[in-house]
């Protein structure tokens, strides 16, 4: 019996986004830069041993199905522009579609000075308070905050979801939206859960 109604919850905790993804898409909130000239390509690689991409860490998935110690993973990444100064991470569920693009587990922005190698710290789930040099682009495409703010762990209850991250070198005008542009991207498969 208990496990029917797990099962039953995570058809309705499905159906439910389904519903609330449908609203998030209609109404924006994702990850968007304007393309000005040729886009370059990011090598993006883990900084910790631990995340493979193959099957999730360990723990490293949301609260609901018992998660701990859930963060992103840390990230190394190269080919990053001279001219940008963030980096945004797009965080996605590639089997869910309105979370399987442009931070559908929302998106972190890292401030960044040009290097030939950058490491990204990892960071903790559903918060906004990151540091001075980390900021919540967006939270997960979930409207009403129901699944937290910032960064959304795995939450699919172990359904073999495909989580992957899309990596923006930007330049990100703290004064005029309008000067915003993406200047190169990269992609990395998390892991399944």
């Amino acid at each position: 019996m208990k496990k029917f109604l797990k099962i039953l919850g995570s058809i309705v905790l499905i159906v439910a986004l389904a519903i609330a993804g449908i609203l998030a898409w209609a109404f924006g909130g994702r990850t968007d830069y304007p393309i000005v000239g040729e886009v370059g390509e990011l090598q993006v690689a883990f900084a910790d041993p631990e995340w493979g991409g193959d099957a999730l860490p360990e723990g490293m998935w949301c609260d609901r199905y018992d998660g701990s110690n859930a963060r992103s993973p840390s990230l190394l990444v190269a080919g990053v522009p001279i001219d940008a100064n963030a980096i945004v991470v797009n965080f996605n569920d590639e089997m869910v579609f309105f979370l399987d693009e442009g931070g559908g587990h929302g998106a972190i922005g890292f401030w960044v000075q040009p290097a030939a190698e950058i490491r990204l710290p990892s960071v903790p789930p559903n918060t906004r308070e990151l540091g001075a040099e980390i900021f919540v682009e967006h939270g997960p495409l979930i409207p009403f905050g129901i699944m937290g703010r910032g960064y959304l762990p795995p939450c699919s209850g172990g359904m073999g979801n495909l989580y992957s991250a899309e990596v923006l070198a930007v330049f990100k005008s703290e004064d005029d939206p309008s000067e915003n542009r993406l200047l190169a991207r990269g992609y990395i498969a998390l892991g399944r859960y």
